[in-house]
């Protein structure tokens, strides 16, 4: 970089190397000219704010009407080392991720920035990094901290993406969307998750059994812990995807207003049911294969779901009335567990579409008002409980009912 500085009827001619040394040290060589004096000045891995504080210090004699130009001079060369400092980044996220056997990686380490096989950049910094189903091996590294412009990363996919999910990404606080679905991470989610307070989808998700052999073992490379209190900061969040893992715990209470789309299925979740608040925009829930424990909440028949599932945890009690309220729900999942008592609130369900009831302790008849006020139910099941009645047809339009 080269740029010319201005000090009273002065020029200052100002020269400015950049070395890279095994891609991680940055070394500054400055050359600068005044009153006939040559002086030069190398600063290893100086930061962006000490470099622009030398720059300032060079030029004391600067006149008001001068000003701008020497900020906007000192603001290209920050905007310069903060890319170059993305760089440096993701060459480190190359090598220790092996780069040189991604399915694709054309661009990395040869052409500018912007060209480089799954980054995205604007105004110089890096803002997406998606390498979905790419053959990345190995773990995180920190430095994955310093694309502090980051808003979009996607590492999903890649199986043999293992180890503890550095510290150093809660950093990362302009992030809209982080995904790192069916990968081999592994230790817990850190409270500090509550710094992305930015998140629009945050997707871990993965398989319940082991991806990385042709095996049925459970896979023992999941995320445990507890699902920590501060994930209610994430108040932008939309999408929250966490099913699949080894959770043990979560928050009494989910106050996230914008929520649309919660799974936490097939965990390890103990206690009982959580209860949503603020969860007027909530479309679908999924808390199926946990173990879940205690009645229904009845503030669950007030929520607006088009999908409700609860099945294969260990819930008793009744059905609440409330679920007469559940004018939304296309789908509704109570199978394998020990609930009991009537089903006929949900002959109320004017949108349902199919009702899964089986292998619970549910007693009485089979109502003969389900299909009637129900156009677009299709199948009711009630296998392996006590509810008594013939299996029957409730309308043209429905699948057979079974007892």
């Amino acid at each position: 970089m080269k740029k010319v500085m201005e000090s009273g009827n002065k020029i200052l001619p100002l020269h400015c190397q950049v070395e890279i040394k095994n891609n991680r040290e940055l070394t500054w060589k400055l050359t600068i000219k005044k009153n006939k004096q040559m002086k030069m000045f190398k600063l290893c891995c100086i930061s962006a704010l000490s470099m622009v504080a030398l720059l300032a210090s060079c030029g004391s004699d600067i006149t008001s009407e001068e000003q701008g130009t020497k900020e906007k001079q000192v603001s290209n060369m920050k905007s310069r080392v903060t890319e170059s400092s993305d760089s440096l980044a993701l060459v480190d996220f190359y090598n220790a991720l092996d780069g040189g056997h991604w399915y694709k990686n054309e661009g990395w380490l040869e052409k500018p920035l912007k060209d480089w096989y799954g980054v995205k950049v604007a105004n110089g910094r890096v803002v997406s990094l998606c390498l979905v189903h790419n053959n990345l091996k190995g773990k995180l590294p920190e430095s994955i901290g310093k694309l502090s412009r980051l808003q979009r990363f996607n590492l999903s996919y890649n199986t043999d993406l293992g180890g503890s999910i550095p510290d150093e990404i809660y950093n990362l606080t302009e992030l809209k969307s982080l995904k790192l679905s069916f990968t081999s991470l592994t230790g817990s989610l850190s409270d500090r998750i509550g710094c992305l307070t930015s998140l629009d989808s945050l997707d871990m998700w993965t398989s319940p059994w082991d991806m990385k052999h042709v095996t049925h073992a459970q896979n023992p490379d999941v995320l445990t812990g507890a699902i920590p209190q501060t994930i209610n900061n994430l108040k932008k969040l939309s999408f929250l995807r966490l099913g699949r893992q080894g959770f043990t715990s979560m928050p009494e209470v989910i106050d996230l207003p914008n929520l649309v789309e919660c799974d936490l299925a097939v965990c390890n979740l103990k206690g009982r049911l959580p209860q949503f608040k603020n969860a007027e925009k909530l479309k679908v829930l999924y808390l199926s294969k946990n173990k879940f424990e205690g009645g229904i909440p009845d503030s669950y028949g007030h929520l607006k779901v088009k999908e409700l599932y609860l099945s294969n945890n260990n819930l008793t009690g009744s059905i609440p009335e409330s679920f007469a309220h559940l004018s939304a729900v296309q789908q509704l999942s109570l199978e394998n567990n020990r609930l009991s008592g009537s089903i006929d609130v949900l002959t109320k369900l004017p949108n349902v579409y199919c009702i899964y009831l089986a292998k619970n302790d549910f007693t009485g008849v089979f109502s003969p008002l389900f299909g009637v006020k129900q156009p677009h139910l299709m199948v009711v099941d009630c296998t392996g409980t006590q509810i008594m009645g013939q299996t029957k047809y409730m309308n043209s339009s429905i699948s057979k009912v079974k007892k």
